[in-house]
């Protein structure tokens, strides 16, 4: 790991169909760094996986692929869009999303019609934070 780089795990956000109440379930995390020192890295991507799945995280917007994350955003958190996934439960009944270190990831096929993706990462991938420091006074030096 880099100097100035720490590396956490971040909890898989999830939206699943539920069988027993028929319809879907969440499963979300935030992450808020905004009284802190650090900033989530751009060595991370927003992954989102799953059919009709959308997904929101900050002012980024992806539909099923990695997106870039703005430097210095020190808040997360995930939104699944209910509109998007109830109707296909049988062929993709869950949806995934995460902010996770893009070196960590490998795709399969099968993350897409199965819980493989959340199991393959034990429910938490690996991210990275920057070490941040945030200077409201241009005058003051470090």
């Amino acid at each position: 790991m880099a100097r100035g780089h720490i590396r956490v795990m971040n909890f898989i956000s999830s939206y699943c169909y539920d069988a027993s109440t028929q319809g879907m379930h969440y499963s979300r995390w935030v992450w808020d760094l905004t009284n802190t020192v650090y900033a989530l890295s751009d060595d991370n991507k927003f992954v989102v996986i799953g059919c009709r799945t959308l997904a929101f995280i900050g002012n980024e917007l992806d539909v099923g692929k990695k997106a870039p994350i703005p430097p210095g955003l020190q808040y997360h958190r995930v939104l699944f869009d209910d509109r998007w996934n109830t109707a296909i439960h049988s062929l993709s009944p869950c949806s995934y999303a995460v902010l996770m270190e893009s070196s960590n990831l490998t795709f399969s096929e099968t993350y897409v019609t199965s819980p493989e993706f959340n199991t393959t990462y034990d429910g938490r991938a690996p991210m990275v934070l920057d070490w941040f420091r945030q200077c409201l006074d241009p005058n003051l030096e470090f």
